[in-house]
């Protein structure tokens, strides 16, 4: 049942009065301002407390006016707190009062005005409905507030002007007029009606923001007698900005609001903010707040949508989060969409204050399935974030090419090809102008990773970044066509082009086409300058590196050097072909260490390298032409001594062949696309020395790419291997060359065995061609040619020839003479031969015993030491008169063996083979007549057993002889009157008859 208003006393008196009453008006309007009403303020004061219940205090002037309305205005009143809460200050307070009211004796008001009242009232009203109904002796009441200030609990609004009617027959209270709320306009009503049986009494509440952009909300509950507020709202407006720190969209939104004690709650909360439909509920804290809890969020909202459009709220949040009421928002979608990604799972609960924006937890899975989640303070002002990042992204690459497109990355993808996982726990530290990741600790493609990094964002971003990985494999990270040819710098400088960056990276394990750099360092800085490399280091093995320089826009290098040093080289040797890995383990095993520097444009390149390795000191100065391919320069090797050296290459009889001294190369090298070459180069090996020109033509197919040149040596010592010493074959595979070759002696110790050599040399898969075009040789020419097969079981065959050398008994000049080479002594003014040879094997030795050769030989006008063919007539008279049976005499100190045997015409041929000599022929024939044999020579016990026939000049008979024994002095026997030898144990043991021949012409072997 609404209140019934009290009735009022009716006035009887009035027209009996109505004379005295134009009177009393003319006294009223002139008297008033003879008097000073402010004398009575306390008395004034005292009536309005006790009216009204509560102390008041009257500060200021009071003025009294009758005409044309009786009032009174006191200024500067304050109503006190009688410790529930209620107080009020106002600057001015009018009082229109009843006229009729005054006649009779009482005051009543019919109307009341507050300038710029401050008014605060608690929540919940102490008495609910109560609270604002009039008392009982105002059962009517009009008023008007101007520019007044109103507080209830939490909610405060400004400059609200509004009129208040009390009393109605509907409505114990009706307020209407404007206010500033939130920063807002509103235009408001408020009708709370006269309590009911139970105590509550209804109550709707209209706000309304006039202009453009509208809002609006509709409020229709009930209020209790404690206070509380019970009922249903509903909302619209056409921009969510200008009343929450959302998106410029429309809105709408209906629920259930309550209102209690603590807090104003919505649930059920049902929107559409913009078309994305939502649900959830808020809670607004209603407790005064104090000072030190000033920031602490009065508002709590909890949201969730099947689909956010991300962007629009990125963009305004942050930046009115401030002007807003201190609020927790906890936001949540099944999937947010921003730029041209879609994220899923999206999670945000954050808290605003007036000074920044603190996220809690935001939480979304990225395009690539990165999941992110993101905590930390947000400053608008600044516009700076930071907190704590963590990612984990199976496809980063996907991850930062929607970053990119989102505009919160530049385009880093050419520099992170290799990049297959990532996962990061950071602090990061953004704002409009950086980001600023710290403190990583993560993996990167399975390895781990730390440190840090800054991003400058702008016209030209710039990345620095101080980052320590477990390893990293550069075959993943660089381009593959950089892996087949690393490029040139003009190139890289290319590349790198628009990259700013500032970087110090290093690596517990750095790989590159599987080989391993450990402790790696790569500090650098590029930018609009190019490349800066302040330092390279790292062990490869136990090689230490060391790296610097500068590469300009343009592909100039500047004061670029790299140095090497290790206690041993072995690391080298996987750098090597595998045909010079197996050189003994002691050359590798010596200290190595190498500086070279290089400046100049890509079109000239100036190196500079100086090394040693061991002792073995090596230095070159080249010049590059890198945008043609090509350089040339000096190249130089010197070694102390070049048996030890050779030795340990694995040349293990070179200090008998080479002799003792140093070894040095001298070349001028050059290589472009087409091919290398030496031209000239010096050498000197010891006792051997020479020069020549070599280079490699590459015009041809690679099959039939081969170094070609000309080598020209002073002396060769002949090579002398120990017998059973491995010989070096192996190192003919792996080539294809062809030499020609001029050497001017060729010395066994301090003779010379042959001179002007001229010969020309091919090796081609595994095979040595010698073919000797001359050489000078015992006076003579030798020609002919030798083929080495390295194959298995490496194998050697020769044709040579000799055309007019001669047979002497001492050298000439230090020549080594034929003869030398003979078992027996001769001498002839021209020899001629022929012969093949063939043997196999890994040694010497094995060379020697595998031996199987066939020869001949025409030599004129010599000497034969060792046979006395004048004797033999002698020898067969006194055979003759021997008495019979006829058998072999036994010749000893005959003087037919000893002296020499002039000849015109001497020939012969013989073959070898598993170390036995066969004398298939031989013959002599002079003035002292003629000589024929045959036989065998065991060449591995040094025996022999050959049949001659002798024919003296002028004798009837020839004389039969044989020789057994030792190839140096065999023992003789005579044979008479048989033209051909009995049968004889031969050396080897066997029984085998041979038959006296005529001589067998050698064919001529002259060139």
């Amino acid at each position: 049942m609404p209140r019934q208003r009290p009735r009022r006393r009716r006035v009887r008196l009035l027209p009996l009065l109505f004379g005295a009453l134009v009177v009393l008006v003319g006294l009223l309007w002139i008297g008033p301002g003879l008097l000073d009403w402010s004398a009575h303020r306390g008395a004034v004061a005292t009536v309005a407390s006790e009216l009204i219940g509560r102390e008041v205090d009257i500060n200021g002037p009071i003025h009294l006016s009758l005409l044309p309305q009786p009032s009174i205005t006191a200024e500067k009143v304050e109503v006190r707190d009688d410790a529930d809460g209620v107080r009020m200050a106002t600057a001015a307070l009018t009082l229109n009062l009843s006229l009729g009211a005054l006649l009779t004796g009482r005051i009543a008001v019919t109307h009341l005005v507050l300038d710029h009242p401050d008014v605060h009232l608690p929540w919940p009203l102490p008495s609910g409905p109560l609270s604002i109904e009039p008392p009982p002796w105002l059962a009517a009441l009009s008023a008007d507030i101007d520019h007044g200030t109103f507080s209830v609990g939490a909610l405060r609004m400004t400059d609200a002007n509004v009129s208040v009617v009390t009393g109605g027959v509907d409505t114990a209270l009706a307020i209407d007029g404007t206010a500033q709320a939130g920063g807002l306009p509103w235009k408001a009503s408020l009708a709370l009606s006269w309590t009911g049986s139970d105590g509550s009494a209804p109550l709707h509440i209209a706000l309304q923001s006039p202009g453009n952009p509208s809002s609006s909300f509709d409020l229709k509950a009930r209020m209790t007698t404690d206070g509380m507020i019970d009922g249903q709202f509903t909302a619209h407006g056409t921009n969510l900005a200008a009343i929450f720190p959302g998106p410029e969209q429309p809105f709408d939104a209906a629920g259930r609001l309550r209102a209690d004690g603590r807090q104003l709650r919505l649930s059920d909360l049902h929107l559409t903010l913009g078309s994305m439909p939502a649900d959830g509920h808020a809670e607004f804290g209603l407790t005064p707040s104090r000072a030190e809890t000033a920031d602490k969020p009065s508002l709590v909202v909890s949201l969730h949508t099947p689909l956010l459009d991300l962007g629009p709220w990125l963009t305004s949040f942050p930046k009115h989060s401030t002007a807003a009421i201190p609020m927790t928002l906890d936001l949540g979608a099944d999937a947010a969409v921003y730029g041209d990604g879609l994220l899923r799972h999206f999670g945000v609960k954050l808290q605003t204050s007036r000074r920044r924006l603190r996220v809690d937890a935001l939480q979304a899975t990225l395009p690539g399935e990165a999941e992110l989640t993101l905590a930390g303070l947000y400053d608008p002002a600044a516009e700076a974030f930071s907190g704590q990042m963590k990612l984990a992204a199976p496809a980063p690459l996907v991850t930062l090419h929607w970053l990119t497109e989102a505009h919160f990355l530049p385009d880093l993808s050419g520099a992170l090809l290799g990049l297959g996982n990532l996962a990061l726990d950071a602090k990061v530290n953004a704002n409009t102008a950086r980001l600023a990741l710290t403190g990583i600790d993560g993996q990167v493609n399975d390895t781990s990773v730390s440190g840090g990094l800054v991003l400058t964002r702008g016209a030209d971003p710039r990345l620095s970044a101080g980052l320590s990985f477990g390893r990293i494999d550069l075959d993943q990270w660089l381009p593959p066509a950089w892996l087949m040819r690393p490029p040139r710098p003009a190139d890289l400088a290319q590349a790198l082009t628009g990259v700013t960056a500032d970087l110090q990276l290093s690596a517990g394990e750095l790989w590159l086409g599987g080989d391993r750099i450990d402790h790696a360092l790569f500090d650098a800085d590029l930018g609009r300058n190019g490349l800066n490399l302040r330092q390279f280091a790292g062990q490869y093995g136990g090689m230490q590196i060391l790296a610097a320089g500068a590469l300009d826009p343009k592909g100039v290098v500047r004061n670029a050097r790299v140095v090497l040093a290790a206690p041993h080289a072995s690391p080298l040797t996987s750098l090597l072909p595998p045909s010079l890995r197996n050189f003994d383990p002691s050359f590798w095993d010596a200290p190595f260490a190498a500086n070279m520097t290089a400046s100049g444009p890509p079109g000239a390149l100036a190196l500079s390298l100086q090394g040693s390795l061991g002792d073995l000191d090596f230095s070159a100065q080249p010049m590059l032409d890198l945008q043609h391919g090509s350089w040339k320069g000096v190249l130089t090797l010197q070694h102390p001594s070049a048996t030890r050296l050779l030795t340990q290459l694995g040349f293990g009889y070179a200090g008998t062949w080479l002799g003792e001294g140093s070894l040095s190369i001298v070349a001028n090298a050059a290589a472009d696309h087409a091919g290398w070459s030496l031209s000239p180069f010096t050498f000197s090996a010891g006792l051997l020395h020479g020069s020549g020109r070599l280079a490699q033509a590459r015009a041809r197919p690679p099959e039939d790419r081969k170094i070609l040149g000309t080598v020209m040596i002073d002396t060769l010592p002949w090579p002398a291997p120990q017998m059973d010493d491995p010989l070096p074959l192996g190192l003919l595979r792996g080539w294809r060359a062809g030499l020609s070759l001029k050497i001017g002696r060729v010395t066994r110790g301090l003779t010379a065995l042959a001179q002007d050599v001229s010969a020309y040399a091919d090796v081609t898969d595994g095979v040595l061609r010698l073919a000797i075009e001359r050489a000078g040789f015992s006076g003579g020419n030798a020609f002919g040619t030798v083929r080495l097969d390295s194959a298995t079981p490496p194998t050697l065959t020769a044709d040579l020839a000799l055309s007019g050398a001669s047979l002497a008994s001492k050298g000439d000049g230090g020549t080594q003479s034929l003869a030398a080479w003979l078992p027996v002594a001769a001498s002839a003014a021209r020899l001629d031969a022929h012969g093949t040879i063939q043997m196999q094997g890994y040694s010497l030795a094995s060379w020697l015993a595998s031996l199987t050769a066939t020869a001949g030989f025409e030599a004129a006008h010599g000497t034969l030491s060792g046979l006395q063919l004048s004797e033999a007539a002698a020898e067969e008279k006194a055979t003759e008169q021997q008495p019979a049976p006829r058998m072999p005499k036994r010749m000893r100190d005959s003087a037919l063996f000893s002296g020499n045997t002039p000849f015109d015409a001497m020939t012969g041929t013989f073959s070898v083979a598993q170390g036995d000599l066969t004398l298939a022929s031989f013959g002599l024939a002079g003035q002292a007549g003629t000589v024929t044999a045959q036989g065998q020579v065991d060449l591995v016990r040094g025996a022999c057993n050959l049949n001659l026939t002798l024919q003296p000049a002028g004798a009837p008979n020839a004389l039969t002889a044989v020789l057994q024994g030792p190839i140096g002095k065999p023992a003789a026997w005579l044979v008479r009157g048989m033209t051909s030898a009995a049968p004889v144990s031969t050396a080897a043991g066997a029984t085998q008859g041979t038959q006296a021949a005529s001589p067998v012409p050698v064919p001529s072997t002259a060139p």
